[in-house]
């Protein structure tokens, strides 16, 4: 028998609110990640074989920065 899990957040009476908010957390952190140039504009053809090490390093990069939002207000 299958059983799905839900996230913790999900299953409380609020969800609506939190799911928001990681909604928001998730889309500043994209906003973040576009910030670098190379990822800012159209890839060129001959970076093709090297987007996903280059998008691995971009987020690891934007994780060591300061934080997107302030945990007190997030949780």
């Amino acid at each position: 028998m299958l059983r799905l899990l839900e996230p913790e957040y999900y299953q409380s009476e609020n969800r609506g609110t939190k799911l928001f908010r990681l909604i928001v957390h998730a889309e500043r952190v994209i906003q973040r990640i576009r910030q670098y140039e190379l990822l800012s504009g159209t890839i060129p053809w001959t970076l093709a074989p090297y987007v996903e090490d280059v998008l691995l390093i971009v987020a690891g990069l934007t994780n060591l920065g300061p934080p997107v939002i302030n945990i007190d207000k997030f949780m």
